[in-house]
């Protein structure tokens, strides 16, 4: 595949998921090669999925790479998309929001962050854990806790209106949802006033106190998520894949692997199994079907890195120790994110494949 090929599918994705009437936004590091050193590049990433609300549009999610975390990095990227856009509270986004851009961008906060902040001091299970194992149990919060369940509550009506019209959901949300929005905000209000400012459940009540029409927004709009699950699962097999790879070789590896996890990031969702079920079920691959469902995953990891290596030319660099690396760069087994697969001429300079292939 040429360069001008490849910009030509990158774009053609990019011009879908910024048409979209909503996207889901989030960001995670990436380590980048340095002298003597890697330092922490960012991999951005906008989804595009409509089947929450029953649109008819396919998913889609494209990703961009930067060397750093300053906020005109969003900027740039979503610099003429108007629409609404649902991502976390970072300062980064603040920009978007605001009344002189080309495009009005509506602000939907993420439910599932701000329960994240009650829920690490209420976990029972993890309280449990401490106890069996002999440890002091963490101190439970009634507070944050009660707060739990009532944002669970609110998840459990999204659940039964999941994948109806936009209409529909708004409809079930002013009738079922938001009264128990606005108990939550009296509640939350009142318990936040006997707290101190430096108490851990009073902070994570100003996260969504200050916040609160970007959390509320959803009850007047259908097509809004109560979270950001479509953007972290989109990021998932970049944090999951920094056990295989050690570092993108440079700002240009990095650029590749954003090209590459569009490609994959857009092909995943409309796949039954696997990343390209088409190229799964190709003979020449001579993939044996086993068993045990440990095979069966250890057969699909096999095919999806096939699959890398044929859009990119890259192999992924299993870990191994910087000392070895320094030892002996021309015989290590793996290579770095983003540079090209030199030719193989012994067993040991072969990339490694799982067996079952």
């Amino acid at each position: 595949m040429d360069n001008l090929s490849k910009a030509h599918i990158y774009s053609l994705i990019e011009a879908h998921v910024l048409a979209a009437e909503r996207l889901h936004g989030d960001d995670t590091t990436v380590p980048v090669l340095a002298r003597g050193k890697t330092h922490t590049g960012r991999i951005w990433t906008y989804v595009r999925d409509d089947r929450p609300f029953g649109g008819p549009a396919p998913p889609a999610a494209v990703f961009y790479y930067s060397r750093d975390r300053t906020g005109e990095h969003p900027q740039r990227h979503l610099h003429t998309y108007a629409g609404i856009f649902q991502a976390d509270a970072y300062g980064g986004y603040n920009k978007l929001y605001e009344a002189g851009r080309p495009g009005l961008v509506l602000e939907a906060s993420c439910w599932v962050h701000a329960r994240r902040r009650f829920f690490v001091l209420a976990d029972l299970a993890a309280s449990a854990r401490r106890k069996a194992q002999g440890k002091t149990p963490a101190v439970i919060s009634p507070i944050a806790l009660q707060a739990v369940r009532r944002i669970d509550a609110l998840f459990d009506i999204e659940r039964q209106i999941n994948g109806q019209g936009a209409g529909q959901r708004r409809a079930v949300r002013q009738e079922l949802s938001a009264p128990l929005v606005a108990e939550l905000e009296a509640w939350m209000r009142e318990e936040r006033a006997r707290l101190s400012r430096h108490n851990d459940v009073a902070q994570a009540m100003e996260y969504m106190l200050k916040r609160w029409a970007a959390f509320a927004c959803f009850l007047d709009d259908g097509r809004i998520c109560l979270s950001n699950n479509a953007a972290e699962r989109s990021l998932r097999g970049i944090a999951l894949g920094r056990r295989a790879w050690l570092f993108a070789g440079s700002d240009r590896g990095g650029e590749r692997a954003a090209f590459m996890y569009t490609l994959i990031g857009t092909a995943r969702p409309r796949a039954s199994t696997g990343f390209f079920p088409s190229i799964e079920k190709s003979p020449t691959l001579k993939l044996r079907r086993h068993k045990k469902q440990h095979r069966t995953r250890r057969r699909k990891w096999c095919v999806n890195l096939i699959c890398l290596q044929s859009l990119s030319g890259c192999w992924p660099a299993p870990a191994a120790s910087p000392r070895r690396w320094r030892k002996s760069p021309a015989g290590f087994s793996g290579y770095r994110l983003g540079t090209a697969r030199p030719a193989c001429r012994s067993t040991r300079n072969r990339p490694f494949l799982p067996r079952g292939r």
